[in-house]
């Protein structure tokens, strides 16, 4: 017996919830999750190993901020909205910038992404723009 954990968002129905694996049943649909874990150097991250944080606009760091980035060409690798990634769940060369860069502009911003939805996914890039031009 193999028990196979999901590692969702909070609020999404099938996060926290585990899979019990027999005699290969159910392996198609392990496989098939999305892959928001990554295991190196002996710990578990948020992000790739050589994963940086984007550079861009404020609308583009808008969009990282809300919305997952898929980071493999197969779409299966994703990284959760930055948002939602705590600072513990990333490697030391992105630790500081997340916690110096990142987040004390979208504290700022808080008040003005307060209206959006909170499941990630439902947010849309007309809401995105909505918010930036706020």
């Amino acid at each position: 017996e193999i028990r196979a954990l999901n590692f969702g968002r909070p609020g999404d129905p099938s996060s926290g919830s585990d899979t019990v694996v027999t005699n290969n049943q159910h392996l198609n649909t392990i496989s098939a999750m999305n892959k928001t874990l990554f295991s190196y150097d002996g710990k578990f991250y948020a992000v790739p190993k050589d994963y940086e944080f984007p550079n861009g606009t404020l609308r583009e760091s808008l969009r990282f901020w809300l919305k997952e980035q898929i980071v493999s060409d197969d779409g299966q690798s994703r990284i959760r909205p930055l948002c939602d990634i705590k600072p513990n769940m990333l490697p030391k060369k992105l630790y500081t910038k997340y916690k110096v860069s990142w987040v004390p502009i979208f504290a700022f911003l808080e008040p003005v992404l307060s209206g959006l939805p909170k499941k990630h996914e439902e947010i849309t890039e007309e809401m995105l723009t909505t918010a930036y031009d706020d």
